[in-house]
């Protein structure tokens, strides 16, 4: 494969990680939104904050079981 190829595959796989990342972001936001709607700020950058806060702390709890 030539280095092009294999940057242009990569660049796809990035893409789609991005994606999913974004798409699990989004879905906890929703839920956490309706379980505490106070929890979720009305500025964009705190939310991420907050909701990527609460997806790392989820994956340290599951990885420690």
């Amino acid at each position: 494969m030539t280095e092009s190829k294999i940057y242009v595959e990569l660049l796809k796989k990035n893409e789609e990680n991005k994606y999913k990342l974004v798409h699990k972001i989004v879905k906890e936001g929703k839920a956490l939104a309706r379980l505490n709607p106070d929890l979720i700020p009305f500025y964009p950058a705190d939310c991420l904050e907050k909701i990527s806060q609460v997806l790392l702390n989820k994956t340290s709890d599951d990885e420690e079981k």
